[in-house]
């Protein structure tokens, strides 16, 4: 039947449409920005780059901030002087007044990350939208991070423009020299990170290793495998150098930086922020972003299709390391963050892109944070007050002075004891780094200068060599406070405890603080008393010791079997180990239960000790292994 005849009768006929054609993917090496998109630029940058005006101040993070921007200043040795997460440039992620170089060069590196993170943004969103809309997009997701961690930023960015590298390489094939920048940017980001934070370099680092393995043609990963080897080696040594690190300090320092790393994990895991919320969420992004990883993958031929799912993979497995091990309200949108930007490259293999930024925006009004960053008022007074510092010293000095003073006023710590402390080098246990900067005294810590950290029998000795070495004018000023995570405070750094009790003497005490000083080791060799297979669960009574002897337990938990280790590797420890004494359960890293853990500390007439009497009557593990009690003689 003709359409006139089928017009004629009232009856339709459907007229079958051709199908649309696939949108194409535009591969462009070249996006040229408009001056609208560098006013969207120079907004990111201006509300973006948060760097707090701010002196030392008093608390647990407050102090390791302080530390990291006192050594820097002061060029201590790092991997000898100091261990910590933060490298020698790690000042550079939370800087601080105490040097105006060094909080300049935060403010610069602040300014640079936040425009690398919108560059990579835009360069991806390109690909499906135009510059009007790419433009604000890459603004909003800039600023929606949270700015307080530019470190953070730079996995993003890396991310990005890994991803980014591997979608030019799916079409364009094979690349010369010119194709090899992206992986010597990723390993140089990388050397530099891991003198900034350890983790977050690595991370980098393994990025730029899948980018380098993913060339498609022989000759192009010959090129970028040179390019990776060059790079990495070459700006490593130029920023240990340059930030006045010694060579032969490198193996020491990175392998004590690798002992913390590799012990956070479960020493510091803690339960959910919000946890159902959070991981129903995080479940639905992985989704969303494995979905789209796929089909990235199968545009991929070969060999490169691999990439895109290493590289996501990588980027979520740190993002969840980084939001969920120490699941908090802090460190929580970490991996919203990391997932964020991994859909943001994703989203143009999408059916409907604009769906996928939906998601986008939804988990980041889901997550709970501060977006004070998009307050220019609050902006424009914190680049004010920045080149007010940075161009008037005496503001500095006095910003600092206030400082010192608000931080005098909270320690409250007693004057003969500031006197005793004068000319003396000086450590502060457990963690108040911040102490010896406010009342301008040598400062002289240990290693692992917040005891907490020393997750490992590793650190432990390192303290404890440490502490022992000492110059023999050397003054702890320890503090009575609770210890974090339910842990105790008689057995962070365990052996470092020991020599503190056996080689220190109290000097003063008055209120929270004591001042302990350097003397001669009155303690003989430990000798076993017991020994014995436990049970998890099962109660042990301590044996009786004598009036001048101190009681230690070792105790060796049985191996976990290979799933769990598994399962505790790639996700979290979700069940902590833990010590109950005397009925009260403790957390405690598991590396540290060989201790020795102090059970006893006896009341001798001198009241001269470092640490106050106790006793444990009874003890229980949550694992079961093996018990050996030791009895070391106080002279």
């Amino acid at each position: 039947m003709s359409d006139a005849e089928a017009a004629g009768t009232g009856r339709s006929t459907k007229v079958a449409r051709p199908e649309r054609p696939a949108r194409p993917i535009r591969v462009s090496s070249r996006i040229r920005p408009r001056l609208s998109t560098l006013l969207w630029l120079a907004a990111a940058v201006a509300l973006g780059t948060f760097v707090a005006v701010d002196a030392p101040r008093t608390g647990l993070d407050p102090s390791w901030t302080t530390a990291i921007n006192i050594a820097a200043a002061e060029d201590r040795r790092f991997g000898q002087d100091l261990l910590f997460t933060f490298g020698p440039w790690g000042f550079l992620d939370h800087p601080l007044l105490v040097d105006a170089h060094q909080f300049a060069l935060g403010l610069l590196f602040g300014a640079a990350v936040t425009t690398a993170l919108f560059c990579a943004a835009y360069v991806c969103l390109r690909y499906t939208w135009s510059p009007a809309v790419a433009g604000p997009l890459a603004f909003a997701v800039t600023l929606a991070r949270p700015v307080t961690e530019p470190g953070l930023g730079v996995v993003c960015a890396g991310l990005l423009l890994a991803l980014r590298t591997v979608q030019r390489r799916s079409v364009t094939g094979g690349c010369g020299w010119r194709g090899t920048w992206p992986t010597a940017l990723l390993a140089a980001s990388g050397a530099l990170m891991v003198q900034v934070k350890f983790s977050e370099g690595l991370a980098i680092l393994v990025l730029a290793g899948i980018v380098a393995l993913s060339p498609p043609t022989p000759r192009a990963l010959a090129l970028n495998l040179g390019a990776a080897l060059a790079t990495l080696p070459a700006t490593f040594v130029a920023g240990w150098l340059l930030a006045g690190q010694p060579p032969d300090a490198v193996p020491t320092w990175l392998h004590g930086t690798w002992q913390i790393a590799s012990g956070y994990p479960e020493a510091m895991a803690i339960g959910g922020f919000h946890e159902l919320r959070s991981y129903l969420l995080a479940g639905v992004l992985v989704a969303v972003a494995g979905w789209l990883t796929v089909r990235m993958a199968r545009a991929c031929t070969g060999a490169l299709a691999l990439a895109p799912l290493l590289l996501v993979t990588a980027g979520l497995a740190f993002g969840f390391k980084h939001g969920f091990i120490r699941h908090d309200a802090y460190h929580e949108p970490s991996f919203f963050m990391v997932a964020a930007f991994a859909l943001v490259a994703l989203a143009r293999y999408a059916r409907r892109p604009a769906a996928v930024l939906a998601v986008v925006a939804l988990t980041v009004a889901a997550v709970p944070r501060e977006l004070h960053q998009f307050n220019p008022a609050a902006a424009i007074d914190r680049w004010r007050t920045s080149a007010a510092v940075l161009l008037d010293d005496d503001q500095r000095v006095r910003l600092l002075e206030q400082g010192a003073q608000r931080a005098r006023a909270e320690y409250r710590l007693p004057a003969d004891m500031v006197t005793a402390s004068e000319g003396r080098p000086v450590s502060v246990d457990p963690w108040e780094a911040t102490l010896p900067w406010a009342y301008a005294m040598d400062w002289n810590p240990v290693p692992v200068f917040q005891a907490y950290a020393a997750y490992t029998p590793y650190l432990d000795e390192l303290n404890a060599r440490a502490l022992a070495s000492a110059p023999p004018d050397q003054i702890v000023l320890k503090e009575d406070r609770a210890p974090i995570d339910d842990r105790n405070s008689r057995w962070e750094t365990p052996h470092y405890l020991l020599v503190l009790a056996c080689e220190y003497t109290r000097d003063a005490q008055a209120g929270r603080w004591s001042l302990l000083r350097h003397g001669r080791n009155r303690c003989g060799e430990a000798r076993t008393v017991d020994a014995r297979e436990v049970h998890a669960g099962e109660i042990v009574d301590s044996p009786a010791v004598g009036a001048e002897e101190i009681l230690l337990a070792r105790f060796t938990p049985r191996p976990d079997g290979p799933l769990r280790s598994l399962g505790t590797a790639l996700l979290k420890d979700r069940s902590p180990f833990l010590v109950t004494a005397d009925g009260r359960r403790y957390r405690l890293p598991e590396r540290l239960a060989d201790g020795p853990l102090m059970v006893s500390f006896p009341d001798t007439p001198a009241r001269t000790d470092p640490l106050d009497p106790f006793r444990y009557q009874r003890l229980s593990f949550s694992k079961p292994g093996n018990l050996e009690f030791q009895v070391v003689t106080v002279g």
